[in-house]
């Protein structure tokens, strides 16, 4: 009876898995190339550049950006990352440390780098805070603060969140305009910095879409079914 349970159990994930890339279209981010490095991050420590083009990590070619995070996440979770990038027309090898590399377990996880592409974009203001007496409206694209060029909404937050009540210089971007205005974010109750806006990351590249025919969807079920129980067993 367990047995038996446990094969359905089995059966049940992999119709499943099946009938999701049968009926839904998947799409795959046609980039490879580091557009932006967050600070601090496991990336920045392990020596990854904007620029750096990601050819391989441990021996298997990278063709999307959804490879390069089942790589680094699913695929090679136990193991330390050797990764071959091109840099100024020149193959280099970068070697990580897993130690380093944050859990995939973990809410929002991230390596640190981010495709060619990546903005930071504002998706809505608040009232009467510094952003809009400052101009600042949904869909602008933050570019630097103080200087400091930023191509993710961890960034913009990082910075504004350790400057309250302290002038920052913000440049952002509006349908082509460039635009800037020094910005003084309130102080929170924890001591923290805020503007009042929300934000996120979008990129802008090349997207190929994938459609799976009967069987071509089964197969494709089992490499996620068995990407998801490396998560859990690894």
């Amino acid at each position: 009876v367990i047995v038996a349970g446990v094969v359905m159990n089995i059966l049940l994930a992999i119709a499943i898995f099946w009938c999701v890339n049968l009926t839904k279209r998947k799409a795959f981010l046609e980039i490879t190339s580091i557009g932006h490095v967050e600070q601090g991050s496991a990336a920045e420590q392990s020596g990854f550049i904007p620029g750096d083009k990601i050819l391989s990590i441990n021996g298997a070619k990278v063709g999307s950006w959804e490879a390069i995070r089942n790589k680094i996440f699913v695929e090679s979770l136990n193991d330390d990352l050797t990764v071959i990038v091109r840099r100024e027309g020149k193959k280099e090898t970068i070697l990580v440390d897993r130690t380093i590399v944050p859990s995939p377990n973990k809410e929002q996880v991230s390596f640190g780098f981010l495709p060619e592409g990546s903005r930071a974009m504002i998706t809505g203001v608040q009232a009467g805070k510094p952003a809009v007496q400052a101009g600042l409206q949904a869909g602008d694209i933050i570019v630097s603060i103080n200087n400091e060029k930023v191509g993710s909404s961890r960034d913009v937050t990082r910075i504004i969140s350790s400057h309250p009540d302290e002038p920052v210089k913000i440049e952002w971007l509006r349908d082509g305009e460039e635009l800037a205005e020094m910005i003084t974010p309130e102080g929170s109750k924890e001591g923290s910095g805020f503007i009042g806006i929300s934000i996120t990351t979008t990129i802008d590249g090349p997207v190929r879409i994938e459609n799976y025919g009967f069987f071509e969807a089964l197969f494709v079920g089992l490499d996620d079914m068995t990407g998801q129980v490396q998560l859990f067993f690894k």
